[in-house]
């Protein structure tokens, strides 16, 4: 199953839409979940995480604007293994 936690909501319409298409590009591989986080500070938003990723089994990948870039092909071959 891939797992994806999302903090706040997608205001920008054309993101939005692209998050749409992969999740329908996704669902052909594996289950998808998307659980939405509400925008309520950090402290708040990681004890919400932590609960969520209590009960979820296999590896987790945290994605951040700050992190580090993969194009889509990276980090396909990253899922794959």
């Amino acid at each position: 199953m891939i797992k994806i936690i999302a903090v706040g909501k997608m205001k920008n319409k054309a993101l939005a839409e692209l998050a749409q298409e992969y999740q329908k590009r996704l669902s052909k591989y594996d289950k998808l979940e998307i659980a939405e986080i509400k925008d309520s500070g950090a402290a708040r938003e990681g004890e919400k995480i932590l609960e969520i990723l209590s009960c979820a089994k296999g590896k987790v990948y945290a994605m951040a604007e700050e992190g580090k870039c993969q194009s889509s092909e990276e980090f396909s071959k990253t899922l794959e293994e």
